[in-house]
């Protein structure tokens, strides 16, 4: 394999990344779309000591 084509196999694999990225990161998001209440520890304190 010669120094172009590695470059290219590279170049290939971070332009795939961001898809991936994109979809990891809907995959995470979508549980939490329309739930009514906190989800994180420190948003419920920040609720408790209001």
């Amino acid at each position: 394999m010669n120094l172009d084509n590695s470059q290219k196999i590279l170049r290939f694999d971070y332009l795939m990344l961001i898809p991936i990225m994109a979809l990891a990161f809907y995959i995470a998001f979508f549980p939490h779309q329309n739930y009514p209440y906190p989800v994180h520890i420190d948003e419920w304190i920040h609720l408790a000591y209001q």
